[in-house]
């Protein structure tokens, strides 16, 4: 009777653990060359609080939703997902050396976290990647290029980090962040696009990244307030840097140079600041102040004479620049101290 009632309770523990082990654990291996479904192996891991890696070979040509937390998928060998990932408030998303191209937007998430590591979203046929409603979507060393939407990166209520990535090929604009949505740019470059960076009530930090040939505007800032640490505007068909409706922008360092436009145009009660910065050689004035806008030149900046003739203009009594030295700031019309 002993060892019957041993043996029960042995049946009954090994039973009760097999129910309680996580629904998916360790590396799963997805070829879909070889006729794999990553959104099986995806939903294979619902329920399960573990975390779920996928080893990703081949081009896996479907649609995809992330459906849980704790996911991260591995591209192996040019690894290839032609097909738009979704998520919707999952968040500890990864995804790591993989393209990600096809129809609708490589990336749609709305709400959670998401990473991207060594992606490139090249090719979609909407934007490269769409975050809204509170999504928090941060890459490092990856391309957003040539997608079919307007944008590169569109943010609406959200929060997009770029660490070393390249943003080119929009129509648009390569960034661009609106209704009180965050960015973070360090590193890499945004160019080729309609315009390089947009911001409409939003904060846009950027660091060390070159932002140049757009056909249009490098840097616009409606409404919004704007870093710049050691960047370079340059060679855009408009104006470097616009600030306009109330909006702000610090910029330290860097240069503005060999734009088509003004090097920096403020307008409608807007305010920048430059410490340390050069403007020079843009294809009107290095600095241009209307509607009551105003502007501190500080630290070693420099601001010569641009293809204009001035280095500074005010289009409005209203208007107003000041310049502590020793920055150095060239002919300037009608512009009063602050």
């Amino acid at each position: 009777m002993k060892k019957l009632v041993k043996g029960l309770l042995l049946t009954a523990f090994w039973v009760s653990t097999a129910f309680t082990l996580p629904a998916f654990a360790g590396t799963k291996v997805v070829n879909c060359d070889e006729g794999d479904s990553l959104q099986a192996a995806l939903d294979s891991g619902r329920g399960s609080a573990a975390p779920i890696e996928i080893e990703l070979y081949g081009t896996c040509e479907e649609m995809i939703t992330i459906p849980r937390d704790q996911v991260t998928i591995f591209g192996i060998d040019g690894a290839t997902i032609f097909g738009q990932v979704r998520h919707f408030g999952v968040s500890n998303v990864t995804l790591r050396d993989l393209t990600i191209t096809g129809p609708g937007n490589g990336i749609l998430a709305r709400g959670g976290r998401m990473r991207l590591i060594g992606v490139n979203l090249i090719e979609n046929y909407d934007h490269g990647v769409r975050a809204h409603d509170g999504a928090a979507v941060n890459l490092s060393r990856s391309q957003v290029g040539n997608n079919g939407g307007p944008f590169g990166i569109v943010a609406h209520g959200s929060n997009v980090n770029l660490n070393f990535t390249d943003v080119y090929g929009h129509p648009e604009y390569g960034v661009a962040v609106t209704d009180n949505s965050v960015a973070n740019i360090n590193g890499g470059s945004i160019t080729g696009n309609g315009e390089g960076v947009y911001g409409n009530n939003s904060v846009i930090t950027v660091r060390d990244t070159w932002i140049g040939d757009n056909s249009g505007m490098g840097v616009s800032l409606a409404g919004s307030r704007g870093h710049l640490f050691d960047v370079t505007v340059s060679g855009n068909g408009s104006i470097g840097l616009y600030v306009n409706f109330t909006g702000s922008a610090a910029v330290y360092g860097g240069a503005i140079e060999n734009n088509g436009g003004s090097g920096v145009l403020a307008d409608m009660h807007a305010v920048f600041s430059l410490d340390g910065t050069r403007v020079e050689s843009n294809g009107n004035h290095g600095i241009e102040l209307v509607r009551d806008a105003g502007a501190i030149i500080t630290g070693t900046s420099y601001v010569p004479a641009n293809l204009s003739g001035l280095a500074a203009w005010c289009g409005d009594e209203e208007s107003s620049l000041q310049v502590d030295e020793p920055a150095e700031v060239g002919d300037r019309d009608d512009c009063t101290d602050f």
